[in-house]
């Protein structure tokens, strides 16, 4: 039980190493202007997606 208990105990300090070097690459890199592109082109697709689809429904009535 004790090897297992210290694997345990190995692979938690592994992960919040792991953690902690991705919180320090995430505050070192320019993550905002990242964030800022990712958010502007979600919003332009999902506008141009609903865009399509009322588009596509008002032809479908106007054929009916």
């Amino acid at each position: 039980m004790g090897k297992m208990n210290n694997i345990f105990t190995q692979l938690i300090d592994l992960k919040l190493s792991i953690a902690g070097v991705l919180f320090f690459a995430i505050t070192v890199s320019n993550t905002e202007m990242a964030l800022k592109i990712i958010a502007s082109a979600l919003m332009i697709g999902y506008t141009a997606r609903r865009w399509y689809v009322f588009e596509r429904n008002k032809n479908n009535s106007k054929e009916d």
